[in-house]
């Protein structure tokens, strides 16, 4: 399932809830090593390599990369509990407070 930057998804797998911070047009997009792919717990089919892979920032902390076949775009929640997420995410955090902030005028 297609994803773009900043939508909420889950990875199907683990389960690993956050938010797209990153999209590479395949794995060798990603700057991840073969040793890396054969180190995972889970076998990563052949068939993954040639498919968009995103980076996602992780609800709890942390980051994970996953293929697309494994992602699923899911509801926004209200916060990212991430210290990277002001990093990414910092302009959206912008207009948020800015629209908050109009409403008083």
């Amino acid at each position: 399932m297609q994803a773009f930057l900043g939508d909420w998804v889950i990875g199907l797998n683990y389960g690993h809830v956050g938010r797209v911070c990153a999209k590479y047009h395949n794995f060798a997009g990603t700057n991840a090593t073969q040793e890396w792919l054969d180190h995972q717990e889970m076998p990563i089919p052949d068939s993954f390599l040639d498919k968009p892979w995103y980076s996602i920032l992780v609800h709890g902390g942390g980051a994970v990369l996953i293929a697309e076949d494994d992602l699923e775009v899911i509801q926004p929640r209200d916060s990212l509990d991430n210290i990277w997420a002001d990093h990414y995410f910092r302009d959206a955090v912008r207009v948020v407070q800015f629209a908050s902030a109009c409403k008083y005028f």
